[in-house]
């Protein structure tokens, strides 16, 4: 079995609720009062049988226009579409904006050939 970090970025959050990249480089936590910093990372878990992703993340694109996640499992010598489960931690949007967001939006989803696993209680809960 092997797990890989998928690492989607460092942001903001403030009481807008909306993910805010976050470079420290370039960025001043001071700059952004009353906020939370993120970092997003979902994880890749090739079990020889499976590829599993843990948590779908924020679903937002490089400046290219790919899906961050989908740049990091091609960078890891996988295919998106070889990814055929995916198990939610729980619905928070920096767990499964992705997948929230193709649902609500009608859009196609990120991973078309996959199940979905979240436990129950989960999925009463908004997106």
């Amino acid at each position: 079995m092997k797990a890989f970090p998928l690492y989607e970025g460092t942001y903001s959050v403030d009481q807008s609720k909306k993910f805010i990249p976050f470079d420290p480089a370039l960025h001043s936590h001071s700059d952004r009062p009353g906020s939370l910093f993120i970092n997003v990372q979902p994880f890749l878990v090739d079990t020889g049988k499976d590829l599993l992703l843990l948590d779908a993340g924020l679903g937002f694109t490089n400046p290219q226009g790919e899906l961050i996640l989908h740049r990091n499992i091609r960078d890891l010598g996988y295919q998106p579409g070889d990814v055929n489960k995916v198990l939610m931690s729980h619905l928070h949007f920096d767990h499964s904006g992705e997948w929230c967001r193709t649902a609500t939006a009608g859009t196609n989803p990120a991973f078309r050939r996959l199940n979905i696993m979240c436990s129950g209680k989960n999925l009463n809960m908004p997106c």
